[in-house]
């Protein structure tokens, strides 16, 4: 992320006109310029009347990344201190959601390793940010069950391979791309079934709660988004709306990310959205390989 709506409210619309990036303002950060000592100003939150806040992107870490030693102890014997910090130094352009999509990291995590929050996410050319990333919890082992077949047995959704043949096998009945979906859900929660964002998306497919009973007109059926099976569902429904209304699948994927109406609100897709395009269509070229 996040991290279109069938049914939009005025109230909904008065609300996302208020946190829209102004043009100008949107121009500029896009354009790469700073805005002297005023720093550099980010949205805190993406704005989504028909579509998902995603989540956090779990891309592949890039190589340019500075290290610093992480300083010793005063006793004069060298000390296990851990890793040293992985360290990204603002240029002028750069936004803490970009460097969040940048690193594949979620965007709370950024504003924890460097003390910030919502209302303070101005950054400078020059400043360094720490890009902290949580060790990833092992999965409990589990015994596969004895299949006959693709649907013999329901997947273990305990770990990282069941979530993913279960978005496969949803997408397929769906109509959908699997390498799409898949796509997808590396993209929002790198499978974890049980991850929030910062905005308040749940799951595997990163929905919104305000967009359950949408999804769940979408799907036919009602869905519980905390229950995975139902929110894969939902992700799923979604993307297939998307796709459906859309000129082009870049279109769809930058909706699911931006919302349909802040794409045509905008014109376009903001910077970051293009940053989380490029990104779904690199995992999507992976999985359909």
């Amino acid at each position: 992320m996040p991290r279109p709506s069938a049914v939009r409210s005025a109230c909904a619309a008065a609300a996302a006109a208020a946190l829209i990036l102004g043009p100008a303002q949107a121009a500029s950060a896009a354009n790469g310029e700073s805005d002297g000592d005023a720093g550099e100003r980010i949205m805190s939150i993406r704005i989504n009347l028909d579509a998902l806040f995603p989540g956090p992107a779990r891309a592949e870490q890039p190589a340019e990344v500075q290290v610093e030693p992480v300083a010793g102890g005063g006793s004069g014997e060298e000390e296990d201190s851990g890793p040293a910090p992985r360290i990204h130094e603002v240029v002028s352009g750069d936004t803490l959601s970009l460097i969040a999509l940048q690193y594949g990291l979620d965007l709370g995590d950024i504003f924890a390793a460097n003390g910030k929050g919502w209302d303070d996410t101005v950054i400078r050319p020059g400043q360094q940010i720490r890009l902290e990333i949580p060790a990833p919890a092992s999965a409990p082992a589990a015994t596969p069950a004895p299949k006959t077949g693709r649907h013999a047995a329901e997947p273990d959704l305990t770990g990282r391979a069941g979530v993913m043949e279960l978005v496969a096998a949803t997408a397929e009945d769906m109509g959908v791309d699997p390498a799409l979906a898949l796509a997808f859900a590396e993209q929002e929660s790198g499978f974890d079934p049980k991850a929030v964002s910062v905005a308040g998306a749940l799951g595997t497919m990163q929905v919104m709660p305000f967009n359950e009973e949408w999804a769940s007109d979408l799907a036919g059926r009602p869905l519980d988004l905390h229950d995975t099976k139902d929110n894969i569902t939902a992700g799923i429904a979604i993307i297939r709306h998307l796709l459906d209304t859309s000129p082009d699948q870049d279109i769809a994927i930058a909706s699911y990310y931006q919302g349909a109406y802040g794409v045509a609100t905008y014109g376009g897709m903001y910077q970051e959205t293009l940053v989380y395009v490029a990104s779904v269509k690199e995992r999507l070229a992976k999985f359909a390989g």
